[in-house]
C-alpha cells in the first residue's frame, strides 16, 4: 500500500482537494453536470418505454444523477478527466453506485443530488463510512504519519430544476460540516485564458448517443 503523508493538522484540505483537483478538472466536472442535467431532461422527453423499468417513483432525478455520471465518464472515456471508475454496491446490495478515482489512489469521488451546497449531501451509510478518512496515524516502525485509505470527496449537485443551481466540490468532514469545499459552477465564470476550450456544450450535447445512455443506466442500475 502507498504511504501517504497528508496531514490534517499540517496540510490544509483546500490545498490537497485543488491539487488533486485542479482547475481545469472542476472545470470538466461542472460541465459534466450541466450536460447531464440537459441529457437527462432530453431523455424523459423522448417518452421511451425503458425508462419504466428504472426502480423508484421519481425518474427525472434519478436521470440527473446517471446523466452527470455518464458525462464524467464519457470525459473520461475522452481524455479529458484523468480518472478511473468502477459501479459498486452498497453493503446491503440493494442500491449500486459510481465510484471514480484519481489515477494515484489518493481520493474516492462520488456524484449525489443534494439540496444544497452548504453541507454534504444527506446521510446514506455508504457515505457516512467514508468519513473523517482526511485523518493519519503514526506508524512507528517506518517513522511517518500513514493515510490508509483515500479521502473522499463528493461532487454535488441540486436540485429540482431542469438546471442546475448550484455544484459543489469537497471533502465532508460529517453530514453537517465540510473540510473544505468548492463551488465549481462559480469558476468558469471566472477563467481568463483559453475559455473557448471549456464551452463544448453544442458540441457534445449534438453527439449525444441515447442508446449509449440508455445502456449506461441500465449497467449503473444493474443488481
Amino acid at each position: 500500500m502507498e504511504e501517504y503523508k497528508y496531514i490534517f493538522q499540517e496540510d490544509d484540505p483546500e490545498r490537497f482537494l485543488t491539487e488533486i483537483f485542479d482547475k481545469e478538472t472542476r472545470i470538466y466536472l461542472n460541465s459534466s453536470v450541466k450536460l447531464g442535467y440537459q441529457l437527462a431532461v432530453d431523455t424523459v422527453k423522448k417518452d421511451d418505454s425503458w425508462l419504466n423499468e428504472l426502480r423508484g417513483k421519481e425518474v427525472l432525478p434519478r436521470l440527473k444523477t446517471y446523466g452527470v455520471e455518464y458525462m464524467i465518464v464519457q470525459y473520461v472515456k475522452n481524455g479529458l478527466l484523468n480518472l478511473d471508475y468502477s459501479i459498486n454496491c452498497t453493503s446491503g446490495k440493494n442500491n449500486t453506485f459510481l465510484l471514480f478515482k484519481d489515477k494515484k489512489d489518493k481520493t474516492n469521488l462520488i456524484v449525489n443530488q443534494s439540496t444544497t451546497a452548504v453541507r454534504p449531501s444527506r446521510y446514506a451509510k455508504y457515505r457516512a463510512s467514508r468519513y473523517n478518512n482526511f485523518e493519519t496515524y503514526f506508524d512507528f516502525d517506518s517513522d511517518k504519519f500513514i493515510e490508509e485509505k483515500p479521502v473522499y470527496i463528493e461532487l454535488n449537485h441540486g436540485y429540482q430544476t431542469d438546471s442546475p443551481t448550484f455544484t459543489v466540490l469537497g471533502i465532508p468532514q460529517n453530514r453537517k460540516t465540510w473540510y473544505t469545499s468548492i463551488p465549481v459552477d462559480k469558476e468558469f465564470e471566472l477563467l481568463i485564458d483559453n475559455k473557448a476550450k471549456f464551452i463544448t456544450t453544442e458540441k457534445e450535447m449534438s453527439d449525444f448517443n441515447f442508446d449509449d445512455f440508455e445502456e449506461h443506466i441500465k449497467e449503473s442500475d444493474a443488481q
